[in-house]
């Protein structure tokens, strides 16, 4: 397939070492825009549509070489102070960067902030489920891939006029979104789109109107009543 396809596929992924499943999902993607790690996203011009295979993924083309540099020694003073016991195993997230205790001696203590997976062979279990070609689902393959919010938080109008109404944003995030989401899908989609704020002042003044004309007519049934 071409690069640039919009495509849903599922997968099961294993390392080869222990042969362990360490993700499953079955998501929407575009061909070739790096949405999923470099060694399987070089496959997808190799297949179709319905197609089932098997792909084993060199470190460097998975989640990256080991690398001694986030190997860090951290005084087990700092742990005390803020009342955490390190033991060998134990998961933690110091300076907002996801680490792994590997040691504990002397005072001192080793924490590992590579990728888990780092350094691992992969294996991909891969089936090509669709052709995505609805302009409302590839724009929600750019949202979900690109920015991650929840489908709860925005409005998707297609037509003459693509446009994304979302929740609770501000002017500069509202620019930012934008120019994040026209960016795949002028590439990918030669489409453009506008994205805006949802007017809460607009909608609450609706749900009031609404709200007084149902008083009103529970006023008039009462009077009718009389």
């Amino acid at each position: 397939m071409k690069k640039g396809t919009f495509i849903r596929i599922s997968y099961i992924a294993k390392t080869k070492a222990n042969n362990r499943v360490f993700d499953k999902a079955e998501i929407n993607i575009i061909s070739g825009a790096r949405y999923v790690i470099p060694g399987l996203d070089e496959t997808f011009e190799k297949h179709e549509v319905g197609d089932n295979y098997t792909v084993i993924i060199p470190p460097i083309k998975a989640f990256g070489k080991r690398n001694s540099n986030l190997l860090k020694l951290i005084p087990i003073s700092e742990f005390k102070k803020q009342k955490i016991s390190p033991v060998p195993g134990l998961m933690l997230t110091i300076n907002d960067k996801q680490g792994i205790v590997r040691s504990v001696s002397g005072g001192r203590v080793i924490v590992d902030f590579n990728n888990p997976l780092a350094g691992k062979e992969v294996i991909y279990d891969v089936k090509i489920l669709k052709e995505i070609r609805d302009t409302k689902e590839k724009i929600e393959t750019i949202i979900n891939a690109r920015l991650g919010l929840p489908k709860t938080l925005y409005t998707i109008v297609t037509g003459k006029k693509n446009k994304i109404i979302i929740k609770g944003i501000n002017k500069e995030m509202l620019k930012y979104f934008e120019k994040i989401i026209n960016k795949d899908l002028k590439e990918y989609a030669n489409l453009k789109i506008e994205v805006e704020a949802e007017k809460i002042e607009a909608k609450n003044e609706e749900v009031k109107k609404k709200e007084r004309t149902k008083a009103e007519e529970t006023k008039a049934k009462k009077r009718s009543k009389k």
